[in-house]
């Protein structure tokens, strides 16, 4: 039997449907509410936390947020700058007029890779050869059929050919040069032995060159020889690397000690090194070994010719990315950053620089009063001059510079020129060698990095904390958060790494790294001391701010999760990743911490509460 609705129960009933769809739009357009859905959506709540963390608070993380260009969060915060620039690089590159135009430039790079990115990679070694008039002995055979040709070792650069090769940026390709800005301005050039890379696999080898054409037999047959080539420097850096005998002098000095490192500068610096500029040479027995190295002739030059060129070839390929949005990003990161603030933070800039600098002054509250608990039983210089350190920290939001404008943009990419729509190749070279002259200027005490950054990071010469923009965006952040949902604090508890230089020989430190070394000895320690660090700095940071009081955050949100829990599972989204590491960060990073045991009130002993546990401050 049908009721029939009279007229008010009518407008009732019609009171009460709009007011749900209003709030199904409210939450469908509330970045808290989706951030709660976020966490809600990707746990596994049959699991026992106290067993397996990462498994209860990421289970089903990959399933419902994991893509094909990214598989945890980081990546998918990045993806939004990435996917803005995008829609402004398909646009029309503008007239010659432009030309100095850093967003020009991207345009330019960004098409071209898209055009030819895939093309034969040995297009590079068009425009870099190992000599004057000398084509490189792979691409010569390979020009006549893979046949043996004669090659006239006799034209072989070897210095100059180095120094063109790391005017790239490369570095380790048997010399290691690495120029450094002192804070005074003071440009220092430092000849470091060249780090012995890890056994060579001449299987990588063969399937780069199998891609680029080469015959299976051809390319099992180079790869054989550049293993042993690499095999023979390894062990030669291995021979010298006990000696820290130093030698310093000025430029002008240099070319009558050691000519032919002389040589290797001026091609990887043209025109830029001063005659009264300081030279380190680092490791002294090695360099002069190195210096007066006979370049061979016959057969063995040729293979050291192909030895640095597959060297230089898979640096290239490692350089390189296939989405060229995110190439673009790498190689012209300061264009696109600006770029970026310029057209989607600048609005809200001064409200969320405010916003950080608050969440700066919190952390580095807790960490002040860790360091006067002073669980490392450090002298109270000690810990003055930590607390000294951590006051002067810098913290820059978008990793841009000072008063930075359109022009200091254009300008600073000035010497980016020729670069063509038609030829990703040369265009990735050009770049690289800007980047390379673009370390001369950089200098202690700058206020941004000279690098790409697409997570918080630490710069220990600048004391420099960085922050990119789209931290500054859902799911990381948002005005609609409260405390507990506000993964930037986590973000901010890299202060803490800035002690590490004056702690890491302390008695504590290492007690403190070989207990995290006992619960799971993997290699990124150091990262793992980090978050064990900065998840306990981060909460307390938490609770002691939050007013009691305070509705706001939570009327924005609907959930079950207490706000206790709420904070770890929030946390736990940086983790959620398809990759073991993230897996065991996670779960050391709580198995350690008091505040999870309690918030979730897991027994003593179970995986996630042992009885001992890893403390630093």
């Amino acid at each position: 039997m049908e009721w029939p609705i009279r007229c008010g129960e009518k407008k009732i009933l019609t009171y009460f449907i709009l007011l749900s769809l209003l709030n199904a739009v409210a939450w469908a357009n509330n970045p808290a509410q989706e951030q709660i859905q976020m966490i809600e959506r990707s746990m596994n709540a049959n699991m026992d936390p106290c067993e397996d963390f990462y498994t209860y608070a990421c289970a089903n993380w990959q399933a419902n947020y994991a893509t094909e260009d990214y598989s945890e969060m980081t990546a998918m915060v990045a993806g939004k700058l990435s996917s803005k620039l995008e829609e402004y690089l398909k646009e029309r590159v503008g007239s010659r007029r432009n030309a100095h135009s850093a967003y020009q430039k991207m345009k330019i790079y960004y098409k071209a890779c898209n055009k030819n990115y895939d093309e034969d990679a040995m297009n590079y070694f068009k425009h870099i050869k190992p000599g004057v008039g000398l084509e490189w002995p792979i691409l010569q055979s390979h020009a006549n059929g893979d046949a043996v040709t004669e090659w006239p070792a006799e034209n072989f650069d070897l210095y100059k050919l180095l120094g063109e090769l790391h005017a790239c940026d490369v570095n380790h390709l048997l010399v290691s040069v690495v120029p450094y800005r002192a804070a005074d301005g003071t440009l220092q050039i430092h000849f470091n032995l060249p780090e012995a890379p890890a056994e060579a696999d001449s299987e990588e080898e063969v399937e780069l060159l199998a891609k680029l054409g080469f015959t299976a037999t051809i390319s099992s047959q180079y790869g054989n020889a550049y293993r042993k080539m690499d095999t023979h420097w390894r062990e030669t850096y291995a021979q010298y690397a006990e000696n820290e005998t130093v030698e310093s002098m000025i430029y002008s000095e240099l070319k009558t000690s050691y000519a032919n490192l002389w040589k290797i500068i001026e091609f990887t610096f043209p025109g830029k090194i001063d005659a009264q500029d300081e030279i380190f040479i680092n490791n002294v027995d090695y360099y002069r070994f190195f210096n007066d190295y006979s370049v061979p002739q016959g057969p063995e030059a040729l293979q050291l010719a192909n030895y640095l060129m597959l060297k230089f070839l898979k640096y290239l390929k490692d350089d390189s990315h296939s989405d060229c949005v995110e190439d673009t990003r790498r190689k012209m990161d300061l264009a696109a950053n600006f770029w970026y603030s310029s057209f989607y933070y600048n609005a809200t800039a001064q409200q969320k620089n405010a916003m950080v600098q608050g969440f700066i002054e919190k952390i580095h509250r807790q960490l002040s009063q860790l360091l006067d608990e002073n669980f490392m039983h450090l002298r109270p210089s000690q810990i003055a001059k930590l607390k000294q350190k951590v006051s002067a920290l810098k913290v820059n939001t978008g990793n841009l510079p000072a008063n930075i404008n359109k022009s200091y943009v254009d300008d600073y990419f000035a010497d980016v020129q020729g670069l063509s729509s038609h030829d990703y190749h040369h265009n990735h070279l050009i770049l690289l060698r800007h980047r390379m002259l673009e370390r001369l200027s950089s200098y202690q005490n700058q206020s941004y990095i000279k690098q790409y950054v697409d997570t918080t990071s630490y710069d220990i010469d600048s004391n420099l904390f960085i922050i990119p923009l789209t931290y500054l965006e859902a799911p990381i952040y948002d005005d609609s958060y409260d405390d507990v949902l506000r993964c930037l604090e986590r973000d901010l508890v890299g202060y803490e790494t800035s002690l590490y230089a004056d702690i890491k020989n302390h008695a504590k430190f290492n007690q403190f790294l070989e207990c995290l070394k006992a619960q799971n000895d993997n290699e990124n320690v150091d990262e793992r001391f980090a978050d064990a660090v900065g998840i306990r700095l981060a909460y307390r940071a938490y609770v002691s701010d939050k007013d009691p009081h305070d509705t706001q955050g939570a009327a924005a949100y609907t959930t079950t999760i207490p706000q206790d829990k709420l904070f770890f599972m929030n946390m736990a989204q940086y983790y959620c990743g398809n990759d073991d590491s993230d897996k065991a960060n996670l779960q050391q990073m709580v198995m350690n911490s008091e505040d999870f045991a309690k918030a979730f009130q897991c027994r003593l002993d179970t995986p996630m509460n042992p009885r001992e546990k890893c403390r630093l401050y």
